[in-house]
């Protein structure tokens, strides 16, 4: 078996010494890219509950995808997680 540093499973990061880092670079990379599009696109939009909708959907259910398996646990991670 190969040794390897950092594995995809099921849209998880995974890394080999258990740490997140990796994980939540890529969400908040992922989620950061989705709302600069909304931001873009949704720019003369009015209706609020409308682009709450589009949140929810598009960044937030990216933050929210297997969270309970790789919970935030440390500072830095809860802290670069809170800024979307």
């Amino acid at each position: 078996m190969e040794r390897v540093a950092v594995e995809k499973d099921l849209g998880i990061w995974i890394s080999h010494d258990l740490s997140w880092n990796h994980h939540v670079e890529i969400v908040m990379s992922r989620a950061q890219q989705m709302l600069n599009l909304l931001h873009r696109t949704c720019k003369d939009m009015t209706d609020i509950r409308t682009k709450k909708l589009f949140y929810i959907t598009w960044v937030w259910s990216r933050l929210e995808y297997a969270s309970v398996v790789w919970s935030p646990y440390t500072k830095r991670n809860i802290t670069s997680l809170e800024q979307i």
